[in-house]
């Protein structure tokens, strides 16, 4: 499946903003907002950056929808763009946004036009100030968040597609009473199973479609499926299950060699990584290569995708904003995985360590190899899957939505492709895949008509 994304629209930089003079009452702001939401005001861009995670891939904007699609999605912060886009974020992150005054924020909503719906880098912004954190989900029913699906489908008992109407209530409804999983994905796909085929869990940024019959509902992603279970059913897997056990409070300290070799945690990992478990940090660094600290965005799979671009097979997580790579100290002391449970700062559904604790991830050996530059055309080097305007693409994301191909691709900063076999082999100069991802300007993903290949 290849999610129907919406194109970026072309946004000119703000100029000379307008500092608060004061908020103009809009009764209308609080139409349709889900329990707990409210209005905050009219924020501009912080400066080279983003104040929210990603974007919905949607058809349709206006607050209400958008809010509650965030909200569904685990996301306490929403901000409405040139009227016709949807961002998700986190309401804890919103600090480095200019406030402006109302006019500022002027374009009408594409799905409601009697609403204001931000502007060319303006956000009408909206929060979440009280109610539940937990996900969203029907009566009768338990939302477990983003998982990743696979040629093989992680659920196999049925499945419907429906390109028009398809909603969270009528994919229930389609696997009926004997279903114990349901999943939606690319907005218009419902797959049902009495068990997990596979049950790997993924960044919640991962599934940001909405449904195509409700704009205000979630529908997974490309290879991604918004998973539900049915409350009172038994979770199994016919695989691996993404539960860990309970571990030891007691810390145990290796050599670097045995903590490399050592069997791994069930917890989830990104796409080509296996996670080795909760590690000590110290002042001379567990892991003495390259690091990205206070990153406001940072997910395992983001940090994942730095550490592969410098060269690292080790990465871990800490505090929830830091991101290291490198060797293995000679000594590495492991304690147990309730030491590692400070909230990412990209994506609160998800563990990146503790405080002086390293999430501590090796790359699974033989799984991705960087290629270098290819030559792209218009039939394409890599035929079998794509997705384009990807406005959060990584390698990391990229090798994940490939995982069932042997080659992938990423191109002109927001295009993935993947396939089983190259249609041409054209070899080009480094220089020319030389495009920021647009999911992380540290890394490069392809350039024009050239793709920096993987295999």
């Amino acid at each position: 499946p290849v999610s129907a994304n919406l194109l970026h629209n072309a946004h000119l930089p703000l100029s000379n903003p307008n500092h608060h003079r004061g908020h103009h009452a809009l009764v209308q702001r609080d139409k349709a907002l889900p329990d707990g939401w409210t209005y905050l005001g009219c924020r501009g861009e912080p400066s080279g950056s983003r104040m929210m995670v990603a974007k919905l891939t949607t058809s349709t904007v206006s607050p209400g929808l958008c809010s509650t699609a965030c909200n569904s999605a685990g996301f306490t912060a929403a901000g409405m763009q040139y009227g016709n886009e949807c961002w998700c974020g986190y309401s804890n992150q919103l600090g480095g946004a200019t406030t402006l005054t109302e006019d500022r924020c002027s374009m009408a909503c594409s799905g409601d036009s009697s609403l204001k719906c931000g502007n060319s880098y303006v956000n009408s912004v909206y929060t979440r100030t009280s109610g539940s954190s937990a996900l969203p989900a029907p009566a009768g029913w338990t939302q477990l968040g983003c998982y990743m699906d696979q040629s093989a489908r992680t659920l196999t008992s049925g499945s419907t597609v429906d390109s028009s109407a398809m909603t969270v209530e009528k994919c229930m409804s389609y696997c009926g009473t004997g279903a114990q999983y349901i999943g939606l994905e690319s907005r218009t796909e419902c797959y049902c199973g009495t068990t997990l085929n596979t049950n790997t869990k993924v960044a919640v940024t991962d599934c940001l479609s909405s449904c195509v019959g409700d704009a205000s509902e979630i529908c997974g992603g490309s290879w991604r499926l918004t998973l539900f279970q049915r409350n009172g059913a038994t979770s199994s897997s016919s695989s691996s299950s993404s539960t860990s056990s309970t571990s030891s409070s007691a810390s145990t300290t290796t050599s670097s060699s045995a903590a490399a070799t050592s069997s791994t945690s069930s917890l989830p990992a990104p796409a080509g990584w296996s996670y080795l478990g909760c590690y000590v940090d110290q002042d001379v660094r567990t892991l003495s290569g390259s690091s990205k600290l206070s990153w406001a965005g940072m997910t395992p799979t983001l940090c994942g995708a730095y550490c592969t671009s410098v060269g690292s097979q080790y990465f871990g997580t800490e505090a929830g904003n830091e991101c290291y790579c490198g060797s293995l100290a000679a000594t590495t002391t492991k304690k147990a995985d309730s030491d590692c449970s400070t909230n990412c700062n990209g994506d609160a559904s998800l563990k990146c360590g503790g405080n002086w604790r390293l999430s501590l991830y090796k790359t699974a050996a033989g799984r991705w190899t960087n290629l270098g530059c290819y030559l792209d055309q218009s039939s394409r080097t890599l035929t079998s899957l794509s997705k384009q305007n990807w406005s959060v693409m990584t390698p990391a994301l990229c090798a994940a939505t490939c995982a069932s191909y042997s080659y992938f691709g990423t191109e002109a900063g927001n295009e993935c492709y993947c396939g089983n076999a190259l249609t041409v082999n054209t070899p080009e100069p480094i220089t020319d895949c030389s495009t920021n991802c647009a999911g992380d300007s540290s890394l490069k993903c392809g350039g024009n008509w050239r793709l920096t290949l993987y295999y």
